[in-house]
């Protein structure tokens, strides 16, 4: 065989070679598909503490949430919640405690699923106001980035802009919606207060949901953020608020094989 034909199998075999390993390195980097049903969060019953799950402290309306080990379901721990409205900096119209992770399945999420725990859920409504504040049980399920967004939220509004559309899931405490946002939709779970005392399971449907309430399987996202929370709203002046809430054994639950 000659030189010429040497150095050309030569290169080729080369440029096969690069091929497959930049097909390898793509297929090394690629989100895996989690098997169907997986939990998709880490640490859900913040057995292993606070991370990965974080929170919004940093702005006026949130706290810090915190773990417990006195009432659990199973394991050691659970999220631990509490409201109380005499605590210095809780005095405001509104309050948040709640615990977020941020997820980056290839395929949207079929379900979130989980128990909650009251132990203690106490208001006082200021005297001759006629406007009670809304104190609920609440998961939100954000989808980031998904390119339709500000067309699902603003359809009749071509140049506005937005990143993000929602459902808010009231779990308990609340019969209607403490205040409604353009991005967001609605679902009332539970629409009276929550039990006492005993650990009450729930299941959402999301994927369901959102094809349902935004007509649109979320696809080509950035992240899907669930929050877990305990919070009041429209708080007037006066009016007294202490809760006591625990999440444990939490689940968003990977898409079944074959589903959109």
């Amino acid at each position: 065989m000659s030189r010429a034909l040497w150095f050309l199998l030569l290169v080729g075999l080369c440029a096969l070679a690069a091929v497959a390993l930049i097909r390898s390195d793509r297929e090394a980097t690629a989100p895996r598909e989690p098997p169907a049903g997986a939990n998709l969060l880490a640490n859900p019953g913040f057995e292993e503490g606070r991370a990965p799950w974080t929170d919004f402290s940093e702005g006026e309306l949130w706290g810090e949430f915190e773990i417990g080990d006195s009432v659990v379901r199973s394991g050691n721990n659970a999220l631990y919640l509490e409201l109380d409205s005499s605590r210095p900096g809780a005095g405001r119209s509104a309050r948040v405690l709640g615990a977020v992770q941020e997820l980056r399945p290839p395929r949207f999420p079929k379900a979130v699923t989980g128990w909650y725990r009251v132990e203690r859920w106490e208001k006082t409504e200021a005297p001759n106001h006629p406007r009670p504040a809304f104190v609920y049980l609440q998961v939100v399920v954000v989808v980031v980035g998904d390119p339709r967004a500000s067309q699902l939220v603003y359809p009749d509004q071509p140049d506005a802009s937005i990143d993000n559309y929602q459902i808010r899931y009231y779990l308990a405490g609340a019969s209607q919606p403490a205040f409604t946002l353009s991005n967001a939709k609605v679902q009332i779970v539970n629409e009276s207060g929550p039990r006492l005392r005993e650990w009450v399971r729930f299941e959402l449907p999301i994927a369901e949901d959102f094809e349902r309430l935004w007509g649109v399987t979320p696809e080509n996202y950035d992240l899907v953020r669930v929050l877990f929370e305990a919070r009041w709203d429209r708080k007037p002046p006066g009016t007294k608020v202490r809760a006591e809430v625990y999440y444990d054994d939490l689940r968003v639950m990977a898409q079944q094989d074959g589903a959109r």
